[in-house]
């Protein structure tokens, strides 16, 4: 009888105590980084100030894209040349031509460009809606969003873009609006940008889509750069901008 009831106690014992739980591993990420440059109208088109701070991130950070945004072509050239030998492959699209890049034997070119860790396919350009704000508004100008296809962040291709928006509406939010329509026909593309709102408000033109808040701690804001589809994001101030870079991590596309 008494080693009975010992039995049951101990089967009883078993019963009510709960198997262990296996903590849900965390999903695989990958860095990229986002960067308005500030190139023509803070640096003049200077290469030498955009290269380090840029060569900077990509030491501390790793990232499997960059996206960069107000950049001479000048300086676009000038990345290349110390991001190549690491591994990455550029792509640019002019959006205007500016005297403050001080390259008038270049066109004194001006836009937006992508770096991909490894070799990129699919490059398209978008143009965006422009010309709706009065003249003489700040970032009237064309706009446009530049893409490629990407296997720096997994196996599976992924869609990545970047823009600049104008800093005032209606030209932001009807450029806002032809983004989320171009990019909802991809399954979960990344969109690394100069926003120029806030991410709560970025956020209600992708829904179901994730991004992270890059906060600025000198202002407790959020922040006006980031990249819809990120996990996490930090905000960086860079000397050379005006603007923080955004790095973020995105997770990892698998097969």
């Amino acid at each position: 009888m008494i080693r009975a009831l010992a039995a049951l106690t101990v089967a009883l014992t078993l019963t009510a105590t709960p198997a262990c739980a296996v903590p849900t591993p965390p999903p695989a990420t990958a860095p990229v980084v986002t960067l308005n440059t500030y190139g023509a109208f803070g640096n003049k088109g200077a290469t030498a100030p955009v290269v380090a701070d840029v060569l900077a991130l990509v030491k501390a950070h790793r990232p499997v894209v960059i996206a960069l945004q107000e950049l001479c072509a000048r300086q676009k050239i000038a990345i290349d040349k110390v991001l190549k030998p690491l591994g990455y492959v550029s792509t640019f699209t002019t959006l205007t031509r500016l005297a403050q890049c001080n390259d008038k034997s270049g066109g004194n070119r001006y836009g937006l460009a992508l770096y991909t860790k490894g070799a990129y396919t699919a490059r398209a350009r978008y143009a965006l809606p422009w010309g709706a704000n009065a003249p003489g508004k700040s970032n009237r100008g064309p706009r446009a969003l530049l893409c490629v296809n990407t296997k720096a962040i997994g196996p599976k291709p992924v869609r990545v873009c970047t823009t600049h928006l104008a800093t005032v509406d209606p030209d932001r939010a009807r450029q806002l609006a032809a983004v989320a329509k171009i990019s909802a026909k991809w399954t979960n593309p990344l969109i690394l940008a100069d926003f120029n709102l806030g991410t709560p408000t970025v956020r209600k033109s992708f829904p179901g889509r994730i991004m992270a808040d890059a906060r600025v701690t000198t202002d407790g804001g959020s922040y006006l750069d980031g990249v819809v589809g990120s996990v996490t994001a930090t905000a960086k101030p860079i000397s050379s901008s005006d603007h923080h870079a955004v790095i973020a991590t995105v997770p990892k596309a698998t097969s």
